[in-house]
């Protein structure tokens, strides 16, 4: 999988100059796909009918690229998979991979004694249960220890009997077997934990659908909504690999008495391990991305706030600056009092004596140097809110 970065410009420029239904396939993703990636971005998308309207010569209007604060959405990450494919069956070195080999010289038991204890716990929240449209059992919800399994009567058991050999070989193997329990749509989800990697897997038996014929009474009954179709139990399960969307790695195995699933344990296992590794690299080059986002987020963040720093430090210059003008123009409105007094042309009183010696005591507290004080200093404190990006 290789990572495809473009700017938001460009991407503005190619979705104007070619139809989406092309440009997706460009990037590996469906129309929709790209819609999407477009709405994350704020990038505008020509309306319905304009490519028609630009074949028949008719003037339509482009919006422009309006801007965005955030970093992030400047650049648009595609992810492309490898156009070399690997084959479905690929064989990984055993020698390498002593899972393999453990998987090869596994002992499948004929008949089980003892379950494993998540095995153990799910078969009793299958027992005496009712059953769906489709003829599948529903685990009791208020015991909530079933696995994931969607099996009829017919199957269950032989279910539980595959998650039993299934999970005995991932423990064999060093691998561990969970459930999630975080809500009520999770219930009963199964996952294999390679190293840290989880992948989710079920048994699933296969149903058949077939249209569903009227009865007599429904035939009756004119205000009834039969169900369109019957679903019928072919007595078929399969394993299959739930959240793993990797091209090259296998994801569903049938059992049945002609090819049983027991006898395809080495190839579930080099499919696991092959899923497990793509599925760390997908992760670790998200988590590599998401770490280049988060530092141009910081960074964004640090020049906002030296750039506030240096605005309020403007605001400053200014405010001391006006202080001063007014100052000035208080200096000479007493200078041009004590002029007219001396000339003749302001007979001076106590209070006018006052108020000149008043005015003359806190003009000279507001001196230049004492307003050139108090604005370094406040010039100063701001910069304390000063740090240094670390790339």
């Amino acid at each position: 999988m290789k990572i495809l970065e473009i700017s938001r410009e460009e991407l503005y420029q190619q979705v104007w100059t070619t139809p989406m239904s092309k440009l997706a396939k460009k990037y590996g993703l469906s129309d929709q796909g790209l819609a999407k990636k477009c709405r994350k971005h704020q990038i505008p998308r020509p309306p319905v009918g304009y490519w028609v309207k630009l074949a028949n010569g008719k003037n339509v209007a482009k919006p422009p690229l309006p801007e965005v604060t955030d970093p992030i959405l400047q650049t648009v990450i595609f992810y492309q998979e490898s156009q070399q494919k690997r084959a479905p069956n690929h064989a990984l070195p055993p020698e390498q991979y002593p899972q393999i080999k453990k998987a090869e010289a596994f002992s499948v038991p004929a008949k089980i004694s003892s379950y494993h204890p998540l095995v153990k716990a799910s078969i009793e929240a299958f027992k005496e249960r009712t059953t769906d449209r489709y003829g599948f059992l529903i685990p009791h919800y208020l015991k909530n220890t079933h696995l994931d399994i969607k099996a009829t009567q017919g199957t269950i058991k032989r279910a539980h009997y595959l998650m039993h050999i299934l999970i005995t070989l991932f423990n064999s193997v060093s691998w561990s077997v969970k459930r999630d329990d975080s809500g009520y749509s999770k219930h009963g989800r199964t996952y294999v934990v390679i190293g840290d990697e989880e992948i989710e897997f079920q048994i699933k038996e296969k149903i058949r659908q077939i249209p569903h014929v009227l009865t007599e009474a429904e035939k009756k009954n004119r205000y009834a909504y039969p169900q369109k179709y019957d679903y019928l139990s072919t007595g078929k399960l399969s394993l299959q690999l739930s959240n793993t969307y990797i091209e090259g790695v296998r994801k569903a195995w049938v059992d049945d008495a002609k090819s049983p699933l027991t006898d395809k344990l080495p190839e579930i296992i080099q499919n696991l391990i092959l899923a497990a590794e793509i599925i760390k690299q997908k992760r670790l080059e998200r988590e590599e991305q998401y770490r280049k986002w988060e530092e141009e987020r910081k960074h964004a963040e640090q020049l906002r706030k030296l750039q506030k720093i240096d605005i309020d430090r403007l605001n400053l210059l200014f405010e001391a600056s006006e202080r001063w003008n007014k100052i000035q123009k208080a200096q000479q409105f007493l200078r041009l009092v004590t002029q007219s007094i001396d000339k003749g042309e302001i007979t001076p009183t106590d209070e006018i004596h006052a108020w000149i010696e008043w005015v003359t005591q806190k003009l000279s507290s507001l001196a230049l140097p004492v307003i050139l004080h108090e604005t370094v200093n406040k010039h100063a404190k701001l910069g304390q809110m000063h740090f240094v990006y670390e790339s």
